[in-house]
């Protein structure tokens, strides 16, 4: 997408970018069953290790932080869609329309993080902004855009 394509697209609006965020957060969710399922088994029930006090606690932890992290990351950087993103046309893109790399992706993470810690500020802000961008969305010099539907095929 050149600048000048970004500049027509259309940018989704809050509740919008709600739908897809719970719907990632629920695809989130099962990978982290998932992904705890396999530490458990592999600690708890071959070694015999307890997950639920001091270091191994703290490490798990790290552990699952990195793997929802992950999540966001590959996809944004891969496709500029997670999957709910994809399932509610939602595109991401950086300021001067090139693809995101790890590092774009990981300052957004950051961002949103940060900016949805006050109950979810940074997103409201899109509301006042004639633009729709979120806190998280002007520092990260990224933006959300809609895709336009896909055309019906003629049989």
């Amino acid at each position: 997408m050149d600048a000048a394509e970004l500049e027509q697209a259309r940018a989704p609006g809050v509740a919008r970018r709600i739908i897809s965020a719970i719907y990632d957060l629920m695809l989130v969710a099962g990978v982290l069953v998932m992904a705890t399922a396999l530490v458990t088994i592999a600690y708890q029930g071959l070694l015999g290790g307890d997950l639920t006090q001091g270091l191994p606690r703290v490490l798990f932890q790290a552990y699952l932080l990195g793997v929802g992290a992950l999540y966001y990351v590959f996809f944004w950087s891969a496709g500029r869609q997670s999957l709910g993103m994809r399932a509610w046309r939602l595109q991401l893109v950086r300021e001067d329309g090139q693809p995101l790399g790890w590092g774009d992706s990981l300052r957004r993470l950051g961002l949103v993080l940060v900016c949805m810690a006050p109950a979810g500020l940074g997103l409201w802000a899109a509301w006042l902004n004639p633009e729709r961008l979120g806190w998280h969305d002007r520092l990260s010099r990224t933006r959300l855009v809609m895709l336009a539907k896909p055309k019906k095929r003629r049989r």
